[in-house]
């Protein structure tokens, strides 16, 4: 008897979460040193992780793969690339997921003091070569309580995100001139139904106040990129990098832009849809002092929120000092008396850190459930003017709220408010 799988996760799976596989053993269970080896690969069969483990009382192999696949999953490519977030017109994701395939083997000896062999699992010698099927996994949250990954209304053609915002025009995201913003759809898969979710041509139209058109036309389509996700951009940056055409509205006329949409085409098993998603100029007073953020979900894509609010900052000084004395006791000259312009204390290294926090508006409870996701997320990017330019760019931040609540009364809580609190990813310099 073969070694068979009698176990294994869904696809596509989350990578934070559990990715189980159960396995039983050959007729060589009881032989001595007996372990299961398991293979972890990339779709290519490069071994990735070889592990080993002992069967159970049962006989049988269970492993998680979780941690192991996450650490080959990145949402932040090279310098050359830039996040998702930044992404001009549509743009292939691999690198927040990949495919995955587990292999199984065994190995034993003929004492418990000899050498052992590696068996493909089918009772030749060889590398493990029992394996389930390709598992595509995102790096992607799967909370505990949660038998199936959120994924299955991804299938259906829907942005991977919970934000309840952009989805009429009386909702639509605000945006100033800019800032970035990216929407990302499951590509290239499969769903558990069967059909397989294409990304086709993207349309934006963007319309002045008096509901004429300013600019319409494709921006790229999902056709043949890159892995299982494509990140669009929707900002008024992104649309502008497009090339001059595009610039020319959105930054060109961008006073006269009052909204513009996106227009996700897409088949399902052959099957033709569509979603559209709004946005407007924003038309805050508080252009120079509000927030755009950009953070990557518990679905591993890159989502963002406007705050219109100021934010505020505050400094924290550190200063290394030491002591000298009046009289110069190292002098090369014959006068060592008291120099009015000599240093008594004498600071050495001074840092500086940064602290900023804002507070949202008022928001319903589909908001807040959205936004704790940028609360919990380990990569921000906070878009704000630059002392040393008029435009705006995004930087890294450290969201550093310890806790935060965001449920305190069932019945009578009809509205929420979050307190953002952050620090810059790379502070300003320490000076010496």
């Amino acid at each position: 008897m073969a070694v068979a799988i009698r176990q294994e996760p869904q696809t596509p799976n989350a990578a934070f979460g559990t990715l189980p596989y159960v396995v039983s053993g050959s007729n060589a269970l009881t032989l001595p040193q007996y372990q299961f080896v398991i293979d972890v690969q990339d779709e290519n069969k490069t071994i990735l992780t070889r592990l080993r483990q002992y069967p159970n009382p049962s006989g049988q192999c269970v492993i998680d793969v979780a941690n192991i696949v996450s650490d080959y999953l990145s949402v932040t490519p090279g310098f050359v690339e830039g996040p998702g977030f930044m992404s001009t017109g549509v743009r292939g994701d691999d690198t927040s997921n990949k495919v995955f395939r587990v292999a199984f083997g065994e190995e034993y000896g003929t004492s418990i003091s000899s050498s052992v062999t590696i068996y493909n699992g089918k009772g030749s010698p060889g590398a493990p070569g029992v394996s389930g099927s390709n598992q595509v996994i995102y790096s992607a949250v799967n909370e505990p309580n949660t038998t199936e990954w959120d994924d299955l209304r991804f299938i259906t053609g829907t942005r991977m995100s919970d934000n309840p915002l952009g989805l009429t025009q009386a909702t639509a995201v605000p945006f100033d001139r800019e800032d970035f913003g990216s929407i990302s759809f499951i590509n290239n898969q499969g769903n558990y139904g069967g059909g397989t979710v294409l990304v086709g041509n993207v349309v934006v139209t963007v319309y002045n106040a008096a509901g004429g058109v300013l600019k319409t036309g494709s921006i790229g389509t999902g056709a043949s990129k890159v892995g299982n996700k494509v990140d669009i951009g929707v900002g008024p940056r992104n649309l502008g990098y497009i090339d001059g055409g595009w610039y020319a509205v959105m930054d060109g006329q961008w006073d006269s832009i009052d909204y513009w949409k996106s227009e996700v085409n897409y088949t399902i098993g052959g099957v033709s849809g569509s979603k559209t998603y709004y946005y407007e100029r924003n038309k805050c007073n508080y252009y120079e002092y509000n927030s755009e953020f950009n953070f990557v979900n518990r679905y591993g894509a890159w989502d963002f929120y406007k705050v219109n609010y100021p934010f505020t900052q505050n400094t924290a000084v550190k200063r290394d000092t030491w002591t000298q004395p009046r009289i110069n006791y190292s002098t090369t000259t014959a006068n060592a008396g008291n120099d009015v312009f000599r240093r008594g204390e004498q600071q050495y290294y001074t840092s500086y850190t940064d602290t900023f926090s804002t507070t949202t508006p008022p928001l319903s409870e589909d908001e807040a459930d959205f936004l704790a996701q940028m609360m919990e997320s380990q990569n921000v990017f906070w878009t704000v003017k630059q002392d040393y330019g008029p435009y705006k760019i995004p930087e890294p931040i450290v969201i550093t709220n310890s806790n935060y609540t965001w449920w305190t009364n069932p019945r009578g809580q009809k509205l929420f408010q979050f307190t953002f609190e952050w620090t810059l990813a790379n502070q300003r310099r320490a000076r010496t």
